[in-house]
C-alpha cells in the first residue's frame, strides 16, 4: 500500500550493516585501518600498569630463594629501635597482666609482642606474647572454675 519498500528504488538509501557507525564496530574499525581498537587496547594496558604501580608496596623487595639462610641473616641486621622499645613496653604490660586486668592487658601485650617480633626484636616479642596470652587464657579458664566452686 504506499509504504516504504526496502527492496524497491535505486538502492541509494541502503547501507551495509554496521557501515554507518564504524566507531561502534571494533572489527570494522580495525579493518578500515582506523586504529581506534589499537588505541583503546594500548590505553587499557597503560591503565593496568598504572593501577599495578599504585597498588604495589613502595618498599617491596623481591623474594629470595630458599636455602640462603646465611645471606638472609646478614641482611636482617639488628632490631630496630622502635621494635626494641615496643618489645620492652609489651613485656612490661605482659608482666602487669599477671596481676591486674589479665584479659585486656594480656591481649594487648600479645599484639604488641607480635609487632615487636615483626620489627626484629624477636626475644622480647616472643616473651611478651607468651606471657600475655598465658595471662589472658588463665583468666578465661580459672575464673569460671573459681566461680563454679564458690
Amino acid at each position: 500500500m504506499g509504504g516504504h519498500s526496502e527492496s524497491g528504488g535505486n538502492g541509494k538509501g541502503k547501507r551495509k550493516r554496521g557501515e554507518g557507525f564504524p566507531g561502534l564496530n571494533p572489527e570494522q574499525a580495525a579493518a578500515n585501518g582506523d586504529g581506534a581498537v589499537g588505541r583503546r587496547a594500548a590505553k587499557a594496558r597503560r591503565s593496568d600498569a598504572e593501577l599495578a604501580a599504585e597498588l604495589a608496596s613502595p618498599d617491596a623487595k623481591p623474594r629470595k630463594p630458599r636455602g640462603r639462610r646465611q645471606a638472609d641473616r646478614s641482611d636482617q641486621g639488628a632490631a630496630t629501635d622502635a621494635g626494641r622499645a615496643t618489645g620492652l613496653f609489651a613485656l612490661a604490660i605482659a608482666i602487669a597482666s599477671l596481676f591486674v586486668w589479665p584479659l585486656p592487658l594480656g591481649l594487648t601485650a600479645a599484639v604488641l609482642g607480635w609487632y615487636s617480633f615483626r620489627e626484629r626484636a624477636r626475644g622480647l616479642g616472643v616473651w611478651s606474647a607468651i606471657i600475655g596470652l598465658t595471662a589472658a587464657l588463665s583468666q578465661l579458664v580459672l575464673i569460671p572454675i573459681y566461680a563454679a566452686l564458690t
